[in-house]
């Protein structure tokens, strides 16, 4: 995965290993690199993230899946721009995607208790 996909940005922004973290920014200038730590932070606030790899019509959407405290995965949705827009939060499409996140989190814990 790209590095600005939306399923990146929610596994970094929920990793345990800071090492992990800057090893993947190492390719990034210092203006780049503190962009990304600042989309980061959103997404550790927000518990959602967008991508941002400048195609033209395109948009994806993440959210993390819990299990217990830890990030399991990252769930996501691709679209074009007008079905999936961060200006829109919350949209339909979004709130069912957090909504198969928190499910599927729920399972997971389950499965392991």
């Amino acid at each position: 995965m790209e590095l600005k996909a939306a399923q990146t940005r929610v596994l970094l922004a929920f990793q345990a290993d800071p090492a992990t973290v800057t090893r993947a920014h190492a390719s990034l200038t210092p203006a780049e690199a503190a962009v990304e730590r600042q989309a980061l932070a959103r997404v550790r606030r927000h518990r959602i993230a967008w991508a941002d790899l400048d195609r033209a019509g395109l948009a994806s959407v993440a959210v993390p899946i819990f299990a217990t405290y830890d990030v399991q995965a990252a769930m996501g949705l691709l679209g074009t721009t007008e079905m999936l827009n961060a200006a829109d939060r919350p949209s339909a499409r979004v709130a069912a995607l957090e909504q198969a996140a928190e499910t599927l989190g729920s399972m997971i814990a389950t499965s392991h208790a």
